[in-house]
């Protein structure tokens, strides 16, 4: 049974590159009619308006895909490339930077234990040291502590940095994917009609000539 919905939409929507190359060309075909009296006259024209339509749509066709990879636009580098004669044309800008002297201070954590003993007990010697060997402990359990906690977080932003690239690079496999087999169709197009124009141009009285023979049975 025929899929009338299905059979609409292969023909409708998957088909519009070959609906656009028709109706660019009896479009072209129309206005050239309109505009000139003779055969040979409304194939030139006809002819000229298609190579304008290819070239438009060539280079519609490579602005969208320099988007497809981010890339800047033409107009984009043209403006660049003017603001870089700018600066080259110019006079050089001198600059003169002052320096002020400074001191940078470098610290480093740790624990020093200093202090006078003289008048201590032996009890008192040992309670100070052994009080001492703890803030030690204590600071070198925080100390781990943190590195555990560092460790960890550069784990994570390493997995999420695998997980980002292993993305961009399917990203870019779909765009390169796509250049490659799926988005040249307005290319072909304006192939096409780069093609019939330079033959319109080019030959205009000689197509003219053969038309009336493709009538005669």
């Amino acid at each position: 049974m025929v899929q009338w919905k299905r059979l609409g939409y292969v023909l409708s929507i998957e088909a519009w590159p070959f609906w656009l190359l028709v109706i660019g060309t009896l479009f072209a075909w129309l206005i050239s009619y309109r505009i000139a009296s003779t055969c040979a006259e409304q194939i030139l024209y006809g002819g000229t308006l298609l190579q304008l339509c290819g070239l438009l749509t060539v280079a519609y066709g490579i602005r969208e895909l320099r988007k497809l990879f981010e890339r800047p636009n033409m107009q984009a580098q043209l403006l660049a490339w003017v603001e870089s004669l700018k600066r080259a044309l110019g006079k050089p800008v001198s600059c003169t930077a002052v320096v002020g002297g400074g001191g940078v201070v470098c610290g480093g954590a740790g624990i020093a234990v200093a202090g006078t003993t003289g008048g201590l007990t032996v009890n008192e010697r040992v309670d100070a040291l052994e009080k001492a060997l703890a803030e030690m402990r204590k600071e070198q359990e925080m100390k781990l502590k943190d590195l555990d906690g560092s460790v960890s977080r550069v784990e994570g932003l390493i997995h999420v940095e695998g997980a980002n690239r292993q993305k961009g690079d399917n990203a870019l496999l779909q765009k390169l994917e796509d250049m490659a087999v799926g988005d040249l169709q307005l290319e072909v197009i304006g192939f096409v009609w780069l093609l019939l124009g330079m033959l319109g141009t080019s030959v205009p009285n000689e197509i003219a000539k053969l038309i009336p023979n493709l009538f005669i049975l």
